[in-house]
């Protein structure tokens, strides 16, 4: 409650952005353990691979999935949790390089806009964002598209004068 409180910008300083890079609802997704093989059929789980945060990020990323799989199943989750530089290296090599190994790529908002000016992200589509201050769900927009939408918040510091 103190984030949305204290409100502004800051509130997306550990914020998230999902990204889907290739996901498809009628074929299997390539991951770098288990290579597409072959079609998906209607009982067998879709795959989705995350490059993510580790840490205390991946118990919020586990409800965030559970969530998912509640409303969009069946789904099998390959969660990939790196630390902070790690997670950055790997995401701006993925881009770099068009690698179908991630699904789901969750970034710090500092990461956003260099993303965004080399065209390595596609819009979101229509993203609900009511109950999001705006100054936050403005740092997912560019150039009037969601490109990333905001699911943590955190003061990583906080200075009162």
């Amino acid at each position: 409650m103190l984030y949305l409180a204290a409100g502004g910008v800051a509130a997306l300083a550990a914020g998230g952005i999902i990204y889907t890079w290739q996901q498809t609802s009628s074929t299997a997704t390539q991951t770098t353990t288990q290579p597409q093989t072959t079609p998906q059929t209607a009982n067998q789980p879709r795959k989705l691979t995350i490059l993510a945060r580790s840490a205390y990020h991946q118990e919020i990323n586990k409800a965030l999935m559970e969530y998912y799989n509640s409303k969009r199943p069946p789904v099998e989750f390959n969660y990939i949790g790196k630390g902070y530089s790690d997670t950055y290296q790997v995401a701006v090599l993925a881009m770099r390089n068009k690698s179908t190994d991630y699904d789901v790529m969750y970034l710090d908002e500092p990461w956003l806009y260099e993303f965004y000016v080399n065209g390595w992200l596609e819009p979101l589509g229509d993203v609900d964002m009511s109950g999001v201050l705006q100054g936050t769900a403005d740092l997912g927009r560019y150039k009037g598209a969601v490109y990333a939408m905001p699911i943590t918040g955190n003061f990583n510091f906080m200075i009162l004068q």
